[in-house]
C-alpha cells in the first residue's frame, strides 16, 4: 500500500477557539518571501470581524475564485458548519495529493515536514503548504475592534 492509495480527507481546522458557525465572506493575501499574511472577514452579522493569520513556514500557496478549484469537481467529504448550510472555513488536508506532488518534484523535502490548509468562502479557496509547526500567529478581531488571541 502507497500513501496514494489513502485517500485525501479534509478536517476541521479551528485556528483559535471560539470560531462562529458561519462562512467566510472573503479574504485577502499578504505574500512576502517568508511567507504569508491572511486576513478572513465574517459577513456582518456575525460576533467577531476578522480572523488574521500568519504562515511563516509557507513553501507554497495558490488560490481559486469563483469555483474554479479543481477539488470541487471531487466533491471530497468536506466539514460543514454545525447546522449544515455551509463548507466550514477552515480545513486541515490529510494525505494531500498536492503536497505529494510538490514534494515529488521538489525533491530534498520530506512529507512528513508539511501540512495543506485551506481556507474558503462560499466561492473561493486559499490553499497553503507549510511547515508542520506553522501557524504559530492567529489574532481575532471583534466587533469593538479589538485584537484577541
Amino acid at each position: 500500500m502507497t500513501l496514494l492509495d489513502v485517500p485525501e480527507t479534509y478536517h476541521r481546522w479551528d485556528p483559535v477557539e471560539g470560531l462562529p458557525e458561519a462562512s467566510l465572506s472573503g479574504f485577502e493575501l499578504i505574500y512576502r518571501p517568508s511567507g504569508v499574511s491572511v486576513s478572513c472577514w465574517y459577513y456582518a452579522d456575525q460576533p467577531i470581524d476578522s480572523v488574521h493569520i500568519e504562515f511563516d513556514g509557507m513553501h507554497a500557496f495558490k488560490v481559486y475564485n469563483e469555483f474554479s478549484d479543481p477539488w470541487l469537481v471531487h466533491k471530497p467529504s468536506l466539514p460543514e458548519l454545525v447546522d449544515g448550510t455551509a463548507t466550514w472555513p477552515f480545513q486541515l488536508v490529510h494525505n494531500s495529493r498536492w503536497i505529494m506532488r510538490v514534494v515529488e518534484r521538489n525533491g530534498g523535502l520530506s512529507i512528513g515536514d508539511w501540512r495543506h490548509f485551506v481556507i474558503g468562502t462560499k466561492s473561493d479557496q486559499l490553499h497553503v503548504m507549510t511547515l508542520w509547526w506553522d501557524p504559530r500567529n492567529v489574532r481575532v478581531t471583534g466587533k469593538s475592534g479589538l485584537a484577541a488571541g
